[in-house]
């Protein structure tokens, strides 16, 4: 862990532990190199210029993220925070490094949650809520959360975004949710392989008419296999096609 290129020392942690205003991006590093490289630097820049009404030196965060990941080596979970500075105006960096991670291997269980992100275009450090259904989730025996407006829409999950596939097309729900990196490298990619994308509402109640459901973040893409207490029909077919697009995505080097 570094903070603004340099080991994390007890007060400088100490200063962003108090502090519930920032935000951050995740990525899976694999032989120094990112799947989306410049999307999340630039979710870094846009979300910087919103919250600290200053620009993100992206060849820097570049340069922070090589140094923490010289002192670990090897493949890695890397997550940038960004933090106000104090005193303004200016932001600090915090990059950790953690092992590197794999999707789920089985389908995943959701449950469906009445609740909104605020703010909720941002991947903000404001998770209080979110953290506090996945809590009860998983003890009811669930995976993640499946968060829905207050009139049923599903929006996203609490780390991941949600795709639908309805046998020809990948439906992306409308709303308030988080643009993710690796959803949007999906969507410019699955058309080569002859399958569309398209944004519309989708209601709760059609989540499981649909002819699979799967979640996709950094970490990869996982067939959903039940919502609520419904199962989830998983068209083999379809994931394999869809983990081919996955696999097949580029890395950029850091």
């Amino acid at each position: 862990m570094e903070v603004d290129g340099a080991p994390a020392t007890v007060d400088a942690l100490q200063s962003l532990a108090l502090l519930n205003y920032g935000h951050s991006t995740a990525m899976q590093v694999r032989g120094g190199a990112v799947r989306g490289l410049d999307l999340h630097l630039r979710r870094l820049d846009t979300a910087t210029l919103e919250l600290f009404d200053v620009p993100l030196e992206t060849s820097v965060v570049r340069a922070r993220m090589r140094s923490a990941l010289a002192r670990c080596g090897g493949d890695a979970t890397v997550r940038v925070y960004v933090f106000g500075s104090d005193p303004p105006p200016g932001v600090s960096t915090l990059v950790l490094v953690e092992p590197p991670r794999e999707p789920d291997s089985q389908p995943r269980a959701l449950q469906s949650v009445a609740y909104q992100r605020p703010v909720a275009h941002l991947k903000h450090v404001g998770t209080f809520g979110k953290l506090y259904h996945e809590r009860r989730a998983a003890a009811g025996g669930y995976d993640s959360i499946l968060l829905t407006s207050a009139n049923g829409l599903v929006i996203e999950c609490a780390t991941t975004n949600v795709g639908f596939f309805d046998g020809k097309h990948v439906v992306w729900p409308e709303g308030p949710a988080l643009q993710g990196i690796t959803m949007t490298l999906l969507e410019e990619h699955l058309e080569a392989h002859g399958i569309a994308s398209r944004h519309t509402p989708v209601h709760l109640s059609q989540a499981v008419g649909f002819n699979g459901v799967f979640t996709a973040n950094s970490r990869g893409v996982t067939p959903v296999g039940r919502i609520d207490d419904v199962k989830v029909p998983i068209d083999s077919s379809f994931m394999s096609r869809l983990h081919e697009v996955f696999d097949a995505l580029p890395w950029d080097r850091i």
